[in-house]
């Protein structure tokens, strides 16, 4: 969902605000939906930093990520936490529990023979959030994604379990925000990243 009230809100009150796409979506370039490996994502972020820092200079940074980019941002600061002073999580998508084991196996098999198969979630979208307006926004928006990668899907169930089991050296301060009727990534795994 597009965050364009708090860019304003925060600009307005002397943030600076940097967000940018992750390769494969938006107006990124390469293949949509598909990274080759999960830790593409993470150095793309750490290069990201890396260049909001020489731009910012010394004021303190904080990552921001919601869902698939709270994972990113949490997968990050746990590898990279150099130049960051905090996390902010919105829904990261910490858990996949929603999946069947059976088809996040079958999945990673699958990624590995035919990683380019794009396959369609099978989420349901208008559960992403009450907000009419916002509904409507992300229905409009051209450069969402709909369906994404087997290789993507694969490399995000595993960073699942990777992040989760490297947290405890997450040094940052920390701020988790989940929706306790959040029917896309389930509650628990806010309440994972909190404990």
């Amino acid at each position: 969902l597009h965050f364009h009230y708090l860019r304003d809100y925060l600009t307005g009150i002397g943030f600076a605000v940097y967000g940018f796409d992750l390769r494969g979506y938006g107006r990124s370039g390469g293949r949509r939906a598909f990274v080759n490996e999960w830790r593409d994502f993470r150095e793309d972020l750490r290069l990201f930093v890396e260049m909001v820092e020489r731009d910012g200079e010394s004021a303190p940074l904080f990552l921001l990520g919601v869902s698939l980019g709270g994972l990113i941002a949490v997968n990050c600061a746990v590898h990279h936490p150099a130049g960051i002073r905090g996390v902010i999580t919105i829904a990261a998508a910490l858990d996949a529990s929603g999946v069947p084991a059976w088809l996040r196996k079958l999945c990673a098999v699958l990624a590995k023979i035919v990683p380019r198969l794009r396959l369609t979630p099978g989420l349901d979208e208008t559960r992403l959030t009450r907000d009419q307006v916002a509904q409507r926004e992300f229905n409009r928006d051209p450069l969402k994604q709909r369906r994404m990668t087997l290789r993507l899907a694969s490399e995000t169930t595993a960073a699942m379990a990777e992040t989760l089991e490297r947290l405890p050296l997450l040094k940052l301060p920390l701020l988790v925000m989940h929706g306790s009727a959040d029917a896309i990534v389930p509650p628990v795994a806010g309440q994972r990243l909190y404990r």
